[in-house]
């Protein structure tokens, strides 16, 4: 039935590749699903499980490979070398399509295998500058001994496959874009891994606020979003924290000056991206040991952003999921250790207004002159120059190329401020004056995050953990960490820019000293904590520290989640595996607990069944649940009439914590923002409620949500549609229609050290491989399987043995 299910998909996926691939005739391409040789056929051999050769050149020692009953790869080595490059070469073999086709799309390179249609996307990933990021990072990841090492075996175990691999191995998708992938290198590592930072700092609402405060004004922006919502349940605790104070010298002395009219030519902010983890000592658990657990929630896809790999070298393991194009384990676990990472949501990357010479309104020349400024700075001032706060500085280029199949090269120069690239898009400020856009970002700065998980991998205590994340920069991440003497911590680490308050929620200035970056944070006091006396640590996105904060940073922090999570931690004790399961699997939300009530209490009695079901509903996002799909759209459409005036597509809406104020006020004055007569809260319910009423058919959660697991490159055939999903994204169960738990770990540090795991798909990237859609069923039901780190599978499906080739 899988293999019926799969042909049938496969020609419908056909309809995909005329459009993607381009000019060539519809039966010339039905020719590449059939070919003897390059076609359909072979798959049914499955190269994912051919042996590779009993020697191979690069290896330093023999290396023993088991397939477990779970076709999880344990790789057995003497050395790091070897250990790192056959986890390349497997790497390569099973997820090479994915591994080749994100780092295109990070560089800019898709129009090489796609054409034409691609060049738009590419042109707009050359201004992101992450090849410009990957760089930097490559710089001072061959500068450290062991990060160079590991990228130097996993690249040679990745070319190793390739140059192994015949054509009618290759993916289908290779196949069907006609192209080989071209050898791997150190630099698309770390460009991967930059792109990873980009999609975990993405959130960045900059360009929306900047568009409510043009329209709204400063005291809606202050009032409306300030830097802390009333009860942020901070991940660190308060008595942790130092001074709370805020100095004079953090103060602007003008955050609003010179800010910008309406933008309208700009993209959404990635959100939805969030994760949970939590550690409780020995003293709430029933071994005596701490329990750890972490959920990151990310894009939802096939094959799985995450590659579950097993590594024991000199008898050593470690245990976890790793990103398929990177060396080592992101998350996981050794025999000592464990931890787990949730994003910090902190606000790393402004954007900055700045002005050229060939804007400025009384700049015409052609030569260097010299001019003094409005602060009485003499400058001598080149053509291509911009104004920043320090005065003219010169603009520096990168000549970009794009390389299109079936097409010329297209060749342009992008330039460079300080910050980072100048976006091609000229905006007005409030007095008229032309500007562009450029953007800061601390993934543009040296760091080694990969230095920072290989130390993870080794760590045999929590301190080292700790001490691992020296270099660790960008993204800000949420580490958890616990260990077999029973210590726990938490860090949230990153390099956090120093701001002025009030400062980096729009776009700023270049030009006013007080809208830039004044130099980053120390580690000093970035938040953390060692072994709390409450026995518990979580984060789930919120707010790291509570209010006031000595120092200045702004987010878009979870609301609701970390509320849950916290009411049953406070609650643990005695917990084993299966309390800490059900906490993840856990779909209540607060936010229905809080919102509903208030909102029932304000909307006239219906005689409806679907009101009295509300009444009875008990705020868990059951997959069958028809409650719970009203519920949700009945708020959202409330929403679209409360905060009419504001355009979603354009401004930013205040967020959530808000709607229990507006919604208890029975005077109106939270309702600035409305023209007269507009309405009343209650009239808007009233409306909303008839509107759901009448338009909403009586679908289950599940179906509503619809929760799918897309392929890579969005091919129907290769997805996963119609999950039937209980979550959702304010509960700890934290599902939507396109992003979830994308791995789900709990790991009991008793020795020896275990686990509960799960993972949304297999560790093939082939769909005709029975290790494709492995695990996606227990996955979306919260069945998890059991690991021990080092432990020899006891069944293998498979086992190869690997040793250095012989010279002759």
């Amino acid at each position: 039935m899988r293999l019926f299910r799969f042909i049938f998909w496969l020609l419908v996926s056909v309809l995909f590749f005329f459009v993607l691939v381009g000019k060539v005739g519809p039966y010339q391409k039905l020719y590449l699903w059939f070919n003897p040789i390059s076609g359909l056929s072979p798959q049914e051999k499955l190269p994912d499980w051919q042996a590779p050769p009993n020697q191979m050149a690069g290896l330093k020692s023999s290396v023993d490979v088991y397939i477990d009953s779970a076709w999880v790869p344990v790789i057995y080595a003497e050395n790091d070398w070897d250990a790192y490059f056959m986890q390349g070469y497997l790497s390569a073999k099973w997820r090479i399509f994915q591994m080749d086709f994100i780092t295109r799309f990070a560089a800019g390179r898709l129009s090489e295998i796609i054409g034409p249609k691609a060049v738009d996307l590419d042109r707009k990933q050359r201004f992101l500058g992450l090849s410009y990021a990957a760089e930097i990072a490559l710089n001072a990841f061959e500068q450290d001994s062991l990060s160079k090492l590991a990228m130097d075996a996993y690249t040679a175990g990745v070319n190793t496959w390739l140059s192994q691999v015949a054509d009618k191995d290759l993916p289908l998708e290779c196949k069907l874009l006609q192209y080989k992938p071209a050898p791997w290198s150190n630099f698309k590592s770390a460009l991967l891994l930059k792109y990873m930072a980009d999609l975990l700092t993405g959130s960045v609402h900059d360009i929306q606020v900047q568009n409510t405060l043009s329209d709204f004004g400063p005291e809606f922006v202050g009032q409306w979003f300030p830097d802390y919502n009333p009860n942020p349940n901070a991940s660190i605790d308060p008595q942790k924290i130092g001074p709370t104070s805020i100095p004079d010298s953090l103060k602007a002395k003008d955050p609003f000056s010179s800010y910008l009219n309406k933008i309208t030519n700009f993209e959404d902010p990635v959100d939805g991206l969030g994760s949970n983890n939590w550690v409780l000592d020995g003293s709430r658990t029933a071994t005596g040991k701490p329990l750890l657990a972490n959920d990151p929630h990310l894009p939802l896809s096939l094959p799985s952003i995450w590659m579950e790999m097993h590594l024991v070298v000199q008898g050593r393991p470690v245990y976890g999921v790793t990103l398929p194009g990177a060396p080592g384990i992101i998350i996981g676990m050794n025999d000592a250790v464990a931890w787990g990472v949730t994003n910090g949501t902190v606000d790393v990357k402004d954007y900055l207004a700045v002005m050229l010479t060939s804007q400025h309104p009384k700049l015409w020349f052609s030569g260097d002159v010299k001019l003094t400024d409005r602060f009485g700075r003499d400058s001598t001032i080149a053509k291509n120059s911009y104004f920043s706060g320090q005065g003219w500085e010169s603009l520096s280029y990168r000549k970009e190329t794009i390389d299109i199949k079936g097409a010329p090269s297209k060749s342009f120069l992008i330039p460079y401020t300080k910050f980072g690239p100048l976006l091609r898009e000229t905006v007005k400020n409030q007095h008229g004056e032309n500007l562009r856009l450029t953007f800061q970002w601390t993934g543009f700065e040296p760091s080694n995050e990969l230095r920072s998980f290989l130390l993870l991998n080794k760590a045999t205590n929590v301190e080292e953990c700790l001490m691992a994340l020296s270099t660790f920069k960008c993204p800000p991440q949420n580490f958890v960490f616990a260990d077999t003497a029973g210590e726990i911590a938490l860090w949230q680490k990153g390099l956090f820019p120093s701001r002025k308050y009030d400062v980096g929620k729009w776009v700023g200035d270049a030009r006013n000293p007080d809208h830039l970056w004044q130099g980053f944070l120390p580690d000093s006091i970035s938040p953390c904590i060692k072994n709390p006396e409450r026995g518990f640590l979580f984060s789930a996105n919120q707010h790291p520290t509570p209010s006031p904060y000595p120092y200045a940073y702004t987010g878009f922090f979870e609301l609701w989640r970390n509320q849950r999570i916290l009411s049953r931690l406070e609650n643990a004790k005695q917990w084993n595996f299966q309390d800490m399961q059900a906490l993840q699997m856990d779909s209540y939300s607060e936010e229905a607990a809080t919102l509903l009530p208030l909102m029932l209490e304000k909307l006239p009695k219906q005689n409806t069944p679907m009101y009295d079901s509300l009444l009875q509903w008990d705020y868990v996002y059951r997959a069958p649940s028809q409650a719970a799909t009203f519920f949700h759209q009945w708020l959202y459409e409330f929403e679209q009439r409360l905060w009419h005036p504001l355009n979603p597509e354009l401004h930013e809406i205040p967020e959530r914590w808000v709607l229990p104020y507006i919604l208890k006020d029975n005077e109106g004055k939270y309702k600035p923002w409305m023209p007269k007569d507009s309405g009343s809260v209650s009239q808007w319910l009233l409306e909303a409620f008839r509107f759901c009423q009448d338009s909403l058919a009586q679908e289950a959660w599940q179906t509503f949500k619809a929760t799918k697991i897309q392929h890579l490159a969005r091919l129907e055939g290769f997805s996963v549609k119609a999950i039937a999903s209980s979550g959702h994204h304010t509960a700890p169960n934290a599902m939507t229609p396109t992003h979830g738990p994308s791995w789900r770990m709990v790991v009991s540090l008793k020795p020896p050290v275990n686990a509960r795991v799960s993972l949304p798909g297999g560790i093939s990237g082939n769909p005709a491989s029975e290790a494709y859609y492995q695990g996606i069923e227990d996955w979306s039901h919260g069945i998890y399987k059991m690991v021990i780190p080092g432990k020899i599978p006891e069944h293998p499906k498979f086992h190869w043995k690997c040793a250095p080739l012989s010279l002759p």
